[in-house]
Formats: C-alpha cells, structure tokens, sequence
C-alpha cells in the first residue's frame, strides 16, 4: 500500500483489471492508497459512516497482515490507531 503525492504505480493495472474482468466476469478497481481504498469503501459499502470509520482500522491491519506488509509498517499503523 502506498499512499504518496510522489509514488508511480508498480504495475500496469490496465491489463491486469482486464483480464481480470474477463475471468471473473465482474468489475475490478485496483487501488494502491489506503486513501483510495478508503473513498471507494464509502461509495460501494451499505453500511453507514460510523460502522465503516469503526471497523477499518482492524479491517486494514488484518489485511496487512495477510499482504505481508513490513513489521517496521504494522508498528507505525497500530501506533495511529491502538485500537487494532
């Protein structure tokens, strides 16, 4: 995940969302900013703003976990949010 003014996407999304689309048959956003994900979260969820502010930053470190984000990251997100 980065989430930088300065950053330059890693990867060509164009092809990939494409094939993507094709197997799956459905939609596919990539998103490369937890600020990105967070804004489609908004748009696409049922639930209101107080149950998604709630369950996110739980949500995001769990799925951090599971992309293998670096130890040094983990630390510095459940520094903002002690909740998690």
């Amino acid at each position: 995940m980065v989430d930088a003014a300065s950053h330059v996407s890693l990867m060509s999304a164009d092809d990939l969302t494409s094939a993507l689309e094709r197997k799956y048959e459905c939609i596919v956003k990539v998103n490369e900013s937890v600020s990105s994900f967070l804004r489609d979260v908004f748009v696409w969820s049922p639930r209101d703003v107080h149950s998604i502010l709630s369950a996110f930053p739980e949500a995001m470190y769990r799925r951090m976990i599971e992309i293998e984000v670096r130890e040094p990251e983990l630390d510095r997100w459940a520094e903002i949010f002690p909740e998690t």
